[in-house]
């Protein structure tokens, strides 16, 4: 399908790099859940190679795979940029917001061992919550 949006005349090069860099994510996560940890690295690193994966969004994006491939260090890092795009976008602190992404953050600062940066995001979940509810 990929290639067919490449052939069309009017197709838009950040839109099939975006496409194509999900598709390498997502193929990333699944060979990771099916225990084939060295195609899902490999299939990540071709992610790693498209524009998208440089973007605050493609950062976002790559947790999914980093979590799943238990890179802590990594993810949390991804997720510095989060308080970015939450502003960006005008996110509102709903209960899924702070499952998608705090939660995830929270965790992933906990595996990497951030004490500090785990417990500012622990606050920041506690009062998000409290705005939520």
């Amino acid at each position: 399908m990929l290639q067919q949006c490449k052939d069309h005349p009017q197709a838009s090069e950040d839109y099939i790099d975006k496409q194509l860099a999900r598709l390498y994510l997502y193929r990333a996560c699944a060979l990771e859940g099916l225990g084939h940890k060295e195609e899902a690295r490999q299939a990540y690193n071709k992610a790693l190679t498209t524009r998208y994966i440089k973007s605050n969004e493609g950062k976002i994006e790559a947790t999914g795979y980093l979590m799943a491939a238990h890179r802590w260090n990594e993810a949390a890092d991804m997720f510095q940029i989060l308080q970015t795009q939450a502003a960006k976008y005008d996110f509102v602190m709903t209960q899924e917001y702070i499952q998608t992404y705090l939660v995830l953050k929270y965790f992933a600062n906990v595996k990497a061992y951030r004490k500090d940066s785990a417990i500012a995001v622990g606050k920041q979940i506690y009062l998000a919550l409290d705005s939520a509810i």
